[in-house]
């Protein structure tokens, strides 16, 4: 397998991934319906006299009031169940065959999937059953973000790691279009399917993980990418771990005759273990980056989570499909940007300066947002794709490139990859984790309604956006050291050249 085709491989599967984590995103708008008056109810059903106007929804989402509490708990503990079990699934999978590991994860994931989906078939309205799928279906998601990302850092370098993981980690937006996509074409007519299907799909990327995944280039006759350099060819005494000495010769067996009257070195066979989790959080870098990423992706993800809600309630005639369509412009931004942030951070060897400096420039875009967005369809799919590009693109670089560059600074040791991703990864979902569930109560304390119908006047939509840019701020405050210490370190090599 030639090294380019191996990223390839692990895009799709974490497309897989993304893909059947979207479903409930876009069904929330029918397991809570707004209007109940355009359905028309089956002959069987009679329909009970304090649920005429929400008996369409899905029991236990039915209550106006209460609803979207209950849609903000389901999220935070699906991805505080992530964020914990991300911090251990790093230093895990480094003790471990990603292949098999990969494997697992994503057959049980896809198990947790089509569960929640079951629901529909099975007439399941116990609240704890969506709560213990959630718990459960988050912790098996995190495996495949630490494992993916080791995956990739084993077989490039540093030197193009912000171009390639720019590309590849695309498969986060990529897979969210797709997920919604996908979801949208059963969320009327049957929302059980639009997790049934998903789930199917992460299960056949279980079964492609084992079947075609590599682990080390070595494995597959190509030379390593990270770690020690090779020994020049010439004999050596290695003094083994256990103190033990031998002789040996790095040189191809039909030169063996040229080594007979050359001095042999002495080289101290060193194993490459994992770091502790204490020392991998110790790295310089690390825990800057990781309070940004608490930040910014609890940023994107409560737009990915809320963002087909808030387009339904504010655009006029978008629709539960429509929504979800009209969702997928953030992710195309999304796209666009790691790929550019990721080409302008190896072209000037400064990622954090980068993804700051955008983090930045996304606050005022986010207001744009949030005063123009309802005016068109035109106008909100433009400042989808930008808002997508200058907040998922810096953060994405982030997850992969800064904690692959991270997990290989120290010298001798190369297996820190996975440990680092799922610190700084882990640390982001705590944010991703209660962005949700504080825009949900934001919203919901924000609501009004009208005392003689009892229906919502207001939606509270204003108070989440002053909550997601005060957000975005902070995630861009947190890089100042090291956008300071980048700049001091670009003026200092136009200065001198030669110390670059």
């Amino acid at each position: 397998m030639f090294p380019s085709l191996h990223p390839g491989i692990t895009y799709v599967l974490y497309v897989f991934y993304h893909i059947s984590r979207k479903p409930l995103s876009v069904v929330k708008n029918v397991l809570h319906r707004q209007n109940c008056s355009v359905f028309t109810a089956p002959e069987d059903y009679l329909i009970p006299e304090d649920r005429l106007h929400n008996w369409c929804s899905w029991e236990p989402f039915e209550d106006d009031k209460t609803y979207k509490n209950l849609y903000g708990w389901m999220d935070f503990t699906y991805l505080m169940a992530y964020a914990i079990a991300m911090f251990f699934v790093g230093a895990v999978a480094e003790r471990c065959n990603l292949r098999y590991f990969l494997t697992l994860g994503m057959i049980a994931a896809g198990a947790l999937t089509v569960l929640f989906g079951m629901a529909r078939f099975w007439d399941i309205h116990h609240l704890a059953f969506f709560f213990a799928v959630q718990l459960i279906g988050g912790a098996l998601q995190a495996t495949g973000f630490p494992a993916a990302v080791a995956l990739v850092g084993n077989w490039f370098g540093k030197q193009r790691r912000g171009l390639i993981f720019g590309f590849w980690n695309s498969h986060a937006s990529f897979g969210n279009i797709l997920g919604s996509l996908l979801a949208s074409v059963w969320v009327e007519s049957n929302w059980g399917i639009s997790f049934i299907v998903p789930g199917f799909t992460i299960v056949a990327g279980g079964i492609i993980a084992f079947l075609f995944i590599i682990v080390e280039p070595q494995d597959a006759g190509f030379p390593r990418q990270n770690g020690p350099a090779p020994v020049e060819a010439q004999p050596a005494i290695v003094i083994n771990k256990n103190g033990s000495h031998e002789l040996s010769q790095f040189l191809p067996k039909d030169s063996a005759a040229q080594i007979q009257n050359v001095a042999p070195i002495v080289v101290e066979v060193v194993e490459d273990t994992p770091l502790k989790f204490w020392q991998a959080f110790m790295i310089p870098g690390v825990i800057e980056y990781a309070l940004c990423m608490f930040f910014a992706k609890g940023v994107a993800y409560t737009f990915l989570v809320w963002l087909p809600v808030y387009i339904k309630m504010t655009l006029a005639g978008s629709g539960n499909a429509g929504a979800g369509y009209m969702s997928t412009f953030f992710d195309i931004g999304g796209i666009v940007g790691g790929i550019l942030v990721g080409a302008i951070s190896d072209l000037w060897g400064a990622r954090g300066l980068i993804s700051g400096v955008l983090m930045f420039i996304a606050v005022p875009i986010m207001g744009l947002l949030l005063m123009f967005g309802h005016h068109s369809y035109a106008v909100l799919g433009v400042l989808l794709v930008l808002t997508g590009l200058i907040t998922v693109g810096p953060y994405s670089i982030i997850a992969t490139a800064v904690a692959a560059d991270l997990g290989t600074s120290l010298k001798g040791k190369s297996k820190a990859v996975a440990s680092v991703s799922g610190i700084i990864n882990g640390m982001g979902s705590f944010g991703a984790a209660f962005g949700p569930l504080i825009a949900g109560a934001i919203s919901t304390a924000a609501s009004r309604f009208d005392p003689e119908t009892g229906k919502k006047t207001y939606e509270g939509w204003n108070e989440v956006f002053y909550f997601l840019i005060s957000a975005q701020f902070f995630a861009s405050l947190c890089l100042s050291r090291l956008i300071f210490r980048e700049i001091v370190r670009m003026r200092n090599s136009r200065r001198n050249p030669a110390a670059i």
